[in-house]
């Protein structure tokens, strides 16, 4: 079954967790009007629906949730991805490192990733193709270097809506993970179109600390322009 928390409090009314109902009794819970009355009779789906609606349209980030009452979750989460042919279009990831080493000895073709919310431990070690992490609490400078030296990609999650990105595009961030997905692609335009001045003056100031130039980026980039008059 495909859904974020383990309890239906938030999305379905009912105060259980999901390992309590069986699917006959998940399949009568409106799981859709919590967020909008034009998603009124949806239902908890099966990973199987969620790939066949979704296939050739989006790529998948399955999460494996470990609560303790799962029954060969990865082997059938690897059985479904094979058997429907989704193996480039998805990544899988989870908070235990041990579900994901699962997953890798099943198929070592599939692309894993190690959910991280504080730096504890040394990530470097473990056999992940990409850290999924919460940026407040994770994202340094170091952070990004390192993983970067190490060949392993940066996903960053848990940010609002209206949270402003730039910095952590700045940094490098390989793949954001936001409620917002359209504004995300405009404020990545917009960079994408800055000339290469622009782009280099905020990839200086990320990554090499010069406390005595106290003034902010946009002030740069007004004191450049006015040097180079319409050069930029």
């Amino acid at each position: 079954m495909v859904l974020h928390d383990a309890n239906l409090l938030h999305v379905g009314g009912v105060d259980r967790n999901i390992w309590d109902l069986n699917y006959s009794e998940l399949q009568e819970l409106d799981v859709g009007s919590s967020f909008s009355p034009e998603f009124a009779g949806e239902r908890v789906p099966t990973l199987e629906e969620t790939i066949d609606v979704t296939k050739g349209t989006i790529k998948l980030n399955i999460e494996l949730k470990i609560y303790g009452h799962q029954k060969h979750l990865e082997e059938e989460v690897v059985r479904l991805v094979e058997e429907k042919g989704i193996e480039d279009h998805c990544v899988i990831t989870s908070l235990d490192y041990n579900a994901l080493k699962e997953v890798r000895r099943l198929n070592q073709d599939l692309k894993i990733g190690m959910i991280i919310t504080y730096l504890i431990g040394e990530y470097s070690k473990l056999d992940v193709d990409f850290y999924s992490v919460e940026p407040h609490l994770v994202i340094t400078k170091k952070f990004m270097l390192d993983a970067h030296a190490d060949n392993k990609d940066v996903h960053i999650w848990s940010l609002s809506p209206g949270e402003d990105v730039s910095q952590y595009v700045d940094l490098g961030v390989d793949n954001i993970i936001n409620d917002d997905p359209v504004r995300v692609h405009e404020l990545l335009n917009e960079k994408q179109n800055r000339s290469k001045i622009e782009k280099v003056i905020p990839k200086f100031f990320t990554f090499v600390r010069v406390p005595e130039y106290s003034f902010g980026i946009e002030l740069i980039f007004s004191l450049v322009k006015r040097s180079f008059g319409g050069f930029i």
